[in-house]
């Protein structure tokens, strides 16, 4: 870990439940966890967040875009990663600086439930965390 990262890092893990949402309006429809669908257990590593169609979808933190291809975004941030997905447009590539607040891309919709829906998780290396727990209330 060099330097940079570690105070990266420290600047993220500093933020918990201070973070911004990834988009202006919405609100959580999916939880994160262990949830049982049909009989069906089912981990969910994000949370699912309804908002409005092509509503701007932004980065919670400064950091370096690691994927962003199909729909899906992932930013590191030092030792933690922020995930965005059901993304409909992607407007970063790999390699790409990114500032907090940024856009990144828009909402993408679900045409099952009938409206657009933002999937987002952290992660710190193979350790998951519930990322409402992380945003700003």
């Amino acid at each position: 870990s060099t330097p940079e990262a570690a105070r990266l890092s420290a600047d993220f893990q500093s933020n918990r439940g201070r973070l911004p949402w990834p988009v202006g309006q919405g609100n959580i429809v999916r939880g994160y966890g262990r949830r049982s669908v049909e009989g069906v257990t089912i981990d969910e590593p994000d949370v699912a967040i309804r908002t409005a169609d092509n509503a701007a979808v932004k980065t919670v933190f400064e950091g370096d875009v690691v994927q962003a291809l199909g729909g899906i975004v992932v930013i590191k941030h030092g030792e933690y990663f922020s995930f965005y997905s059901n993304l409909g447009s992607v407007s970063v590539r790999k390699g790409q600086k990114v500032t907090r607040g940024q856009q990144i891309g828009t909402a993408g919709r679900d045409e099952d439930l009938g409206y657009s829906v933002v999937n987002f998780g952290l992660q710190q290396g193979q350790r998951e965390f519930d990322p409402s727990t992380w945003l700003a209330r």
